[in-house]
């Protein structure tokens, strides 16, 4: 069986907690998704969340923004629904030729007033596709992170405080970003040669599900901890 090929019926428990994330040769295919990066840039917000004071980019933006420059520099994006021991994932891999790059986002259950069950595993199913895109190819969305005001209490407001006075500083954004393909690859090369680990192992040690879900400072400062060498 090749490396990437997956057959959930033979995959034990163990394996499964083991599985690659990436191709052992991976150099073209980040050169190749940093191109993307280049060309796609940030993606502007579109839709109105109906009922809320705020707006969003959903799945259908984000595949558009990509479409091009993925196609353009021979990169394929596949994304499925997948069961592994009864917890449903979303598969996504981006190709290039015999090299690749995965992600598993474990759905959540999404409570949708007025929706069916198959309506809210499909917002679920489009929120975990959309957000393994952006983590995979490394993009981000102008503004704010919206999605998370969906799930703010109304109270929050309540315990919001004016901000200071700039003084004429410029203020510097401190919004977090998720890591990108090409560090987490690093980081999952460095666990493997050093530490006997890797990506995934370490993901559920910062209490995540995926790689994808880990916030880029996260990665970095793994990175610049085991690239330091040890006092003898």
């Amino acid at each position: 069986m090749s490396q990437n090929a997956i057959t959930p019926e033979i995959i034990s428990e163990t394996q499964w907690t083991r599985m690659p994330i990436m191709s052992e040769k991976t150099t073209e295919l980040f050169t190749a998704i940093a191109k993307c990066q280049g060309e796609i840039g940030a993606i502007d917000k579109g839709k109105q969340k109906k009922g809320y004071n705020y707006s969003y980019t959903d799945l259908n933006a984000v595949l558009s923004a990509i479409k091009l420059p993925l196609a353009a520099n021979g990169l394929s994006l596949v994304q499925i629904p997948y069961q592994i021991h009864g917890e449903e994932y979303i598969l996504s891999q981006i190709n290039l030729g015999d090299q690749w790059l995965r992600s598993y986002y474990k759905l959540d259950r999404v409570d949708m007033k007025q929706a069916n069950a198959a309506q809210q595993k499909g917002s679920a199913i489009s929120y975990a596709r959309r957000y393994s895109i952006i983590s995979l190819i490394g993009i981000s969305i102008k503004g704010d992170d919206d999605d998370g005001k969906s799930i703010k209490s109304t109270t929050s407001k309540a315990a919001t405080t004016k901000a200071a006075p700039s003084n004429g500083v410029k203020k510097v954004s401190t919004a977090k970003k998720l890591a990108t393909a090409k560090q987490l690859g690093l980081l999952d090369k460095l666990l493997r040669d050093k530490c006997d680990s890797n990506i995934d192992d370490y993901a559920k040690q910062c209490g995540v599900e995926t790689p994808a879900e880990m916030w880029g400072t996260t990665v970095s400062d793994a990175i610049k901890n085991l690239n330091t060498p040890t006092p003898i």
